[in-house]
């Protein structure tokens, strides 16, 4: 009776293999969840890992995005007080401006012109 080895050349490469890529997984998952490890955007990432820089991403893209809705919303409002027939950059502008922006923090309830 023949005792075949244990070891083949294949099995020693599926072996090294998987050896290999845990290794890799381990290494980008230490000390960090293994959801930042493959990229998602959590705020409690540490820094370099894929899932920090998603949340950065979107971070920015969200501060992007709220700048851009207060410059209409600013624009919106120099145009509606214009309109009512206030000069720009008068004090009676200004005023209707800042009753427009409390407006739309409040809910946007109708204004006074």
């Amino acid at each position: 009776m023949e005792v075949l080895p244990v070891t083949t050349p294949r099995l020693a490469l599926v072996v090294r293999g998987t050896f290999l890529f845990l290794c890799l997984l381990l290494t980008d998952c230490a000390n960090r969840p293994g959801d930042c490890a493959f990229g998602w955007a959590l705020p409690e990432c540490l820094p370099g890992t894929p899932g920090a820089r998603n949340y950065q991403l979107r971070q920015e893209k969200a501060a992007e995005e709220a700048r851009a809705r207060a410059q209409a919303a600013q624009a919106e409002d120099i145009d509606a007080c214009t309109s009512f027939g206030h000069a720009l950059g008068s004090p009676e502008h200004a005023a209707c401006r800042e009753r427009l922006a409390i407006a739309r923090r409040s809910g946007g309830q109708q204004v006074p012109r």
